[in-house]
């Protein structure tokens, strides 16, 4: 009897499996000064060689999401998929550092203490 081979995880998961950890780690009330928040925000605007080594070679877990990514879109472009995965990234990169900019432009309409929410709009929006 041959075993049922097991679906591909959806590119969607894949995002909110990316995206999610990061901002449930940094963002809302609870979370604001955990040392993760102060790495995103400190990594966002220094460029010291340690925090560049970090950035630029701490690279193993993103070969797995690229990876679950490819296995969720057979026959996309290799090129198409490091760009999603990229932009995933920028997305949660940018918002925690700067998300007093969204609240004051969005004039309060986006609740940055909703982690849930914030992934669910992104995953909406892209």
């Amino acid at each position: 009897m041959k075993k049922k081979a097991a679906a591909a995880p959806s590119n969607r998961f894949n995002h909110r499996a990316l995206v999610g950890p990061t901002l449930r780690g940094c963002l809302g009330p609870d979370r604001e000064g955990s040392t993760a928040a102060r790495f995103m925000i400190r990594a966002s605007i220094e460029s010291v060689p340690p925090i560049r080594r970090i950035k630029n070679r701490e690279i193993d877990h993103l070969r797995k999401f690229a990876a679950a990514m490819r296995r969720a879109m057979a026959g996309r472009d290799d090129t198409e998929l490091y760009w999603g995965l990229h932009f995933a990234l920028a997305m949660s990169h940018h918002t925690i550092p700067r998300k007093e900019r969204l609240t004051k432009l969005s004039e309060g309409k986006c609740d940055l203490n909703d982690v849930q929410g914030i992934i669910d709009a992104w995953s909406r929006c892209r």
